[in-house]
């Protein structure tokens, strides 16, 4: 028996095998179904729908004078079309609670009071606002890309999303007006625009932030949401970003080096900025070798990956600062003969340092630490009174470069 929405029989089926004498039909017996009562028949609807439309799958639990758990009795999951019935019910007060895991509810409770006869629930006693649209960004060897974010245009509405601020910069649509408002993909790629109600939309995805920029295939994407979830069908790419960076010449003192020479595998590919930034365009996933120049310091080169999950590069510091000073003979033509000793504290560091043969100037590059320096004098020119002013320099190499490390020749007047 299929009977009119919220009547109930039973039974609901008979089986019948005819075969000419065992079966009901040849034996002239008579199939009864029963009439059990009336029920309680409804839809759910959505927000911007049809009204003779609705989505399938929400839960719907019917309740006995109020809503309380021990007063359940009955539950069901709405049928294409957003169709459901209880039946058979008594006359009472009654309650439906519509649920559903993913989607907003705009109405989800309605009071039914049962007398006689069947009950058909006005339209709209239970709506749904919106429904779920879920996506993901990856990069171009498939890894998940977090902070991309995606602006929403269309003709629905929307709830729990961020509003697009003026300072985004995004362009109106020549269809769909202005910006609805957006989501960023989280840690595994993924975005979700948690609830829209019914309606065309055009999806774009958007730069991360100041720092970072993104180049996203394809550069837009057409749906329509139906009383149902939506799952978009082509993931976006990100087929190129910004990586940025920071060069510090201090670590400790966070002190910025502007007109630092970046490259990335041999190819010079940027010069920091007066706050030791730097920032490059276009970039591929992979693994290159990061080298920093300036003056006066010294890098180590050191291999990076890059990735669209991960643009922002370790900060960048100098492995060794530039020193140099002077050392001054009255004597002419045998400077050339000077040479600097350099120890560290620890008697770790050994290191002789020729002197310029016309200056007297000497460099070289130190890593952090304390040094000792001196100036190599012979025995034979100890006897002869050569002796230098001071005899030992005591230099902190501590983020910067260390100038007028000097020495100069001792003179005496004997009276």
């Amino acid at each position: 028996v299929v009977p009119p929405r919220g009547w109930s029989f039973e039974p609901t089926e008979v089986p019948l095998d005819v075969d000419g004498s065992t079966d009901i039909c040849s034996q002239g017996k008579d199939i009864n179904f029963s009439f059990k009562g009336f029920g309680i028949a409804g839809r759910v609807s959505s927000v911007k729908g049809a009204q003779a439309q609705g989505p399938a799958g929400v839960n719907v639990v019917l309740y006995k004078d109020k809503i309380q758990k021990d007063n359940e009795i009955g539950k069901t999951t709405t049928a294409r079309g957003g169709v459901f019935s209880f039946t058979p019910i008594q006359p009472g007060k009654y309650f439906l609670v519509a649920t559903h895991p993913h989607w907003r509810m705009e109405k989800n409770t309605v009071e039914v009071v049962v007398k006689e006869g069947n009950t058909e629930l006005p339209d709209n006693s239970l709506i749904v606002f919106g429904y779920d649209v879920n996506g993901r960004v990856v990069s171009d060897d498939g890894q998940p890309v977090t902070g991309v974010s995606f602006i929403l245009f269309g003709t629905g509405k929307y709830k729990d999303c961020t509003e697009v601020a003026s300072s985004m910069q995004i362009k109106d649509d020549p269809k769909f007006g202005k910006a609805l408002c957006y989501v960023k993909s989280d840690n595994s790629g993924k975005f979700t625009f948690p609830a829209l109600t019914n309606g065309n939309y055009r999806l774009i995805p958007h730069y991360a932030g100041a720092q970072t920029k993104f180049h996203v295939q394809p550069a837009e994407l057409l749906f329509t949401i139906d009383h149902n979830s939506l799952t978009l069908p082509q993931e976006f790419k990100v087929t190129g970003f910004t990586v940025s960076g920071l060069v510090l010449l201090s670590k400790a003192n966070k002190v910025p080096l502007e007109n630092a020479k970046v490259y990335f595998s041999g190819k010079q590919v940027a010069t920091t900025d007066k706050h030791g930034r730097y920032s490059v365009d276009k970039m591929k996933a992979g693994q290159y070798s990061l080298k920093i120049e300036a003056a006066d310091v010294q890098f180590d080169e050191v291999n990076v990956k890059i990735s669209a999950s991960s643009p922002e590069l370790p900060i960048s510091s100098p492995s060794a600062y530039k020193v140099c000073g002077t050392v001054t003979l009255s004597s002419k033509g045998t400077l050339h003969h000077r040479k600097v000793i350099v120890e560290n504290a620890a008697a770790t560091f050994h290191k002789e340092v020729e002197t310029d043969g016309k200056t007297g100037e000497y460099c070289l590059y130190l890593a952090p630490g304390k040094y000792q320096l001196s100036v190599i004098v012979h025995d034979e020119e100890k006897t002869k009174g050569l002796q230098f002013f001071p005899l030992q320099q005591t230099i902190d190499v501590n983020g910067k470069p260390v100038n007028n490390v000097n020495f100069l020749q001792l003179k005496a007047t004997l009276t």
